[in-house]
């Protein structure tokens, strides 16, 4: 089974309510991410897992299309 890392980290930061720890880090994208690992496990039971995050910085599909991920908010660092 191959993950979109970047996209699951975008959706589960942009999804969950803003959460904190009791140091005050934000661990919301991971907690997500972590539950929809744990739920494809229960449901698919893949062999192999890997995941795969894009490149820092704009690739060659920002130059063939403006449009790519334009209307995606940043991440916070």
């Amino acid at each position: 089974c191959l993950i979109d890392g970047s996209s699951w980290l975008h959706r589960a930061f942009n999804a969950l309510p803003p959460l904190s720890t009791a140091a005050g880090e934000p661990p919301g994208a991971l907690y997500g991410v972590l539950h929809m690992l744990r739920r494809l496990q229960r449901d698919y039971q893949p062999r192999y897992l890997a995941g795969v995050f894009d490149a820092p910085g704009k690739t060659f599909r920002h130059a063939q299309f403006a449009a790519y991920k334009a209307q995606r908010p940043p991440l916070d660092p």
